[in-house]
């Protein structure tokens, strides 16, 4: 990032990061190690576990999606952490 940023100060450096059920709770050192590689921008995007994409060949059988996929009191949980003021 830093090289980038040496020959162009104002290119904007986006990451993009999937959220799911076995990283939800790191979400903040995400966003902290974003930080601290000068990342410009973060852009969370949830599991995409029914379709073929990512080169799948077949979608996943329904087990293998609630491995990554949150529960329900999961999601409650993460509003809460995520919402304005929390952590």
């Amino acid at each position: 990032m830093k090289f980038i940023k040496s020959i162009e100060p104002k290119y904007r450096i986006t990451a993009r990061t999937v959220i799911h059920r076995l990283n939800y709770r790191n979400w903040q050192a995400i966003i902290e190690a974003a930080r601290q590689m000068e990342i410009d921008q973060v852009s969370f995007l949830p599991a995409d576990v029914s379709s073929h994409a990512f080169n799948r060949q077949t979608a996943w059988a329904e087990p293998r999606q609630h491995e990554i996929l949150p529960t329900e009191n999961e999601l409650a949980e993460f509003q809460e952490m995520t919402r304005p003021g929390a952590g």
